[in-house]
């Protein structure tokens, strides 16, 4: 049963609170009780990309997985906000990103609505997002670099295609296959050759680390 003053911990994280946080758990105040639209006060730390308040209500037994009513999760509100290390700390928490999870981040996000292709892994929805700190921690979460979603995409060939030679680099270096094709017979490098011209230096950067690891146009 929810304590007296479950109401006193929501509302705490709501406010950003970290002093009455410790107050409210001090007391042992339920931290899973569901406040408004049954958001926790673990996934209004989330929203908050409040990393402390996180780990101290995971640490006294918050559920990291509780979804609110329209199936927020936490993990949800660090992406949507890319809170890169409460994503981190959750995942270390033993959160699990799924499609659905990618797909209700790329929903809630706020700004430039994040384009989400059916099928995209976390590494290719993160280089959607252009962030280079989302982009690394997909990198160590991510297993399967060369996974293509449903339209036949790498995280290497997104990469090449939107410039990020940074992250091209990254990929090469762990091994990344620069001789798949796109659905439409296109690999990274005729990506880089298509989307960049001879003024744009990323892009010639991008073609020359490709030809050195060994890819050819034809």
């Amino acid at each position: 049963m929810a304590g007296s003053y479950d109401k006193a911990l929501v509302d705490a994280a709501v406010a950003n609170d970290l002093d009455d946080i410790l107050r409210c758990l001090t007391r042992n105040d339920n931290p899973n009780n569901q406040g408004l639209y049954g958001n926790t006060a673990l996934l209004w730390a989330a929203r908050h990309g409040n990393v402390e308040m996180m780990e101290d209500l995971i640490g006294n037994g918050a559920n990291i997985s509780l979804a609110n009513n329209s199936g927020e999760e936490p993990l949800h509100a660090t992406l949507s906000k890319h809170h890169v290390d409460a994503a981190r700390l959750l995942l270390k928490n033993g959160a699990a990103i799924t499609v659905d999870d990618l797909k209700m981040a790329t929903k809630s996000a706020t700004g430039k609505k994040i384009k989400f292709d059916k099928g995209d892994t976390f590494t290719l929805w993160s280089i959607r997002t252009g962030n280079e700190d989302l982009i690394d921690l997909a990198l160590s979460y991510d297993k399967n670099f060369d996974k293509q979603n449903d339209l036949k995409q790498t995280a290497l060939m997104l990469a090449a295609e939107k410039g990020q030679h940074h992250t091209v680099s990254k990929l090469l270096k762990k091994g990344a296959d620069f001789t798949f094709e796109s659905g439409s017979g296109e690999t990274p490098l005729i990506l880089a050759v298509k989307n960049g011209n001879s003024l744009q230096k990323r892009y010639q950067d991008i073609i020359l680390e490709l030809v050195q690891y060994g890819a050819d146009i034809d």
